[in-house]
């Protein structure tokens, strides 16, 4: 993994996934995936709601699931109740 994608990932409080039909099958998403959890970041996902979680999840701190990928506006603010939520918990 590039290094400033290694410390990008290491400064960041949260680990935002926009989870794709193939994102299982990238080799850099899944290198992406075990590195943030194994620095224990949280993790939100937002995908499509056909799209099942893949495995490579299981043990993660996920923080929510958004199951809707409608409008950019629409997303973000979802993303953005979810941040706060979990933020105030």
């Amino acid at each position: 993994m590039q290094p400033e994608l290694t410390e990008s990932i290491e400064k960041t409080d949260i680990f935002l996934i926009v989870l794709s039909e193939y994102y299982h099958e990238d080799p850099e998403c899944i290198e992406q995936v075990l590195y943030a959890k194994n620095l224990g970041k949280p993790m939100l996902i937002v995908k499509d709601i056909n799209l099942v979680i893949p495995d490579i999840f299981e043990r993660c701190i996920i923080i929510g699931i958004i199951n809707e990928l409608e409008s950019a506006k629409e997303t973000g603010k979802l993303i953005r109740e979810r941040l706060n939520k979990w933020k105030r918990s």
